[in-house]
């Protein structure tokens, strides 16, 4: 069964479709590598994808001890690349969480952002997540 298809439209962007729903999105190359650098790179989705997945983890988490998740979000800040060997070696992302997170809670938040998300267990680049816990 097909997931998803990337075709090369030109100029370095790749139209992406999920076809259970055939919702489309795209990837650009960088500027600097003769991209569009109008969507988010292959790399940057990479990124996107640790968030998302490590965010809705700590969101189920939360919901299983009856926080409130609303508003919760991560904001990627940085990825690190390895030039020579072509590889992402790190990776910041900033997590936001409720105030009335009681503080015993907050360590169980992040190991569920840390141990998991299935995607940062399939990543081996160095993961360096901040909480912030300010909503």
């Amino acid at each position: 069964m097909i997931i998803s298809k990337a075709e090369h439209t030109g100029n370095y962007r790749i139209a992406l479709t999920y076809v259970k729903s055939n919702i489309e999105y795209a990837t650009d190359a960088m500027t600097e590598d003769s991209g569009l650098g109008k969507y988010p790179t292959p790399v940057g989705m990479l990124a996107e994808a640790l968030s998302a997945c490590a965010l809705v983890t700590a969101c189920m988490g939360a919901k299983k001890h009856g926080l409130k998740t609303e508003g919760y979000h991560a904001e990627v800040e940085e990825i690190m690349v390895d030039d020579p060997t072509d590889t992402v070696t790190s990776m910041t992302i900033r997590f936001h969480f409720g105030k009335d997170v009681p503080t015993d809670m907050r360590k169980r938040l992040e190991a569920y952002t840390l141990h998991g998300c299935t995607v940062g267990n399939s990543i081996t680049a160095e993961k360096h997540f901040i909480y912030e816990y300010d909503l």
